[in-house]
């Protein structure tokens, strides 16, 4: 219990089986690219604020070729993206993985005090603006002379709204619902437009299977309403009147972006993927029909 929270005994098992998931997700020619920024911003930072533990191995007047030559140290070195090497590593004590002289532990090892040091200071601002903020919403509520829903990141959170387009400007007026031809019309061929070629395929012999309803042209895509969202309500569900999911939030119009400080039903919309466009992809391009059978999808 004196541990951090994933290395507790009763957390252990489950920082295996997500450290285990991350090194099957591992690729390194972008995990490389994010280092080598974050090592080339690291170099750039003023005096004051420097990485006690990255000083040596970026010095120099060439930030961006240090930055280089030691991701490449770094990566050419080290056996953590070897699942069974990484298995093992985690059995050992400190003094055993100092031991083993793999260039990412001893980095590690060397930023650990910084880094312990920057969470006490961000726990001490936590523990100052925790308060403030609660003082801060009686305040805004007082000026506002009503009650208002404020984040609510961490809590069960529940909105209402309806399925309705909007006018973002004269002459312009955007239709609550997209289709899988706007997603093929947005294709580049490059990510994130890089659209797979069997979408094409499906969509020019029409297979839409049950899940074109009347008036479209082909399968929604997504659907815009006029729900209340904030931060942390993407991956929410999207029911209709009858308790029925009908889409999953992820995102907001361009003019929504102002949301968190201030609503309006001219152009406040939310977006959401059509479940109807995630059931498809699922049956038609996934191939995996029988998920929604075991789900009984009508």
């Amino acid at each position: 219990m004196e541990r951090e929270p994933a290395f507790m005994d009763r957390n252990f098992p489950q920082t295996r089986r997500r450290l285990d998931m991350s090194l099957a997700n591992y690729d390194e020619p972008a995990d490389r690219g994010v280092l080598r920024m974050a090592l080339e911003m690291a170099a750039a930072l003023p005096d004051g604020h420097r990485i006690a533990a990255l000083e040596k191995v970026l010095a120099g007047g060439d930030p961006e070729g240090a930055a280089r030559a030691y991701a490449d140290r770094l990566y050419s070195g080290s056996k953590l993206a070897d699942r069974q090497f990484v298995s093992a590593a985690l059995a050992k004590s400190t003094k055993e993985l100092e031991a083993l002289g793999d260039p990412f532990i001893d980095l590690a090892a060397a930023l650990y005090p910084e880094l312990k040091a920057q969470s006490r200071r961000s726990d001490e601002w936590n523990g100052r603006l925790d308060e403030l903020y609660g003082r801060r919403l009686d305040v805004e509520a007082a000026f506002m002379a009503r009650d208002f829903i404020p984040d609510a990141n961490g809590t069960l959170r529940m909105t209402f709204g309806r399925v309705k387009g909007y006018s973002p400007a004269d002459a312009v007026y955007y239709r609550p619902f997209t289709t899988l031809d706007g997603v093929l019309e947005k294709t580049t061929g490059r990510p994130p437009f890089d659209t797979p070629g069997k979408l094409f395929e499906l969509r020019r012999a029409e297979d839409f299977g049950r899940f074109r309803p009347p008036g479209f042209a082909s399968v929604p895509a997504c659907v815009l309403y006029d729900a209340d969202t904030t931060g942390g309500n993407s991956g929410s569900p999207v029911l209709n009147a009858r308790g029925e999911l009908v889409a999953v939030n992820f995102d907001r119009t361009f003019e929504a972006t102002i949301n968190d400080y201030a609503w309006s039903p001219d152009y406040s919309r939310s977006i959401g993927v059509d479940i109807r466009y995630v059931l498809w992809v699922t049956e038609k391009f996934g191939g995996a029909g029988f998920l929604l059978a075991e789900m009984g999808v009508r």
